[in-house]
């Protein structure tokens, strides 16, 4: 697909009997390893954001920083 970032979801959201819930993730690990994909494949965990630069030639990164959260005014 020519896809330059990937960020597969759904990791933890589903418990099967016949996979142990870590080990989608563990695999995926593996694979983009193998391929030396590390800068491209960002495979996120509950309350984590991935941010994309501006710049060219600057890297997209993971942040743990929550979310803003929404006015008590906007809510009501």
């Amino acid at each position: 697909m020519g896809a330059r970032y990937m960020i597969p979801i759904h990791f933890e959201a589903y418990s099967s009997t016949a996979v142990p819930l870590d080990e989608p993730r563990k695999r995926l690990g593996v694979a983009v390893e193998r391929r030396d994909l590390e800068d491209r494949v960002f495979a996120l965990r509950t309350g984590e954001r991935w941010m994309l630069p501006d710049g060219e030639g600057v890297s997209p990164w993971v942040t743990h920083e929550k979310a803003s959260e929404p006015s008590r005014a906007a809510s009501r």
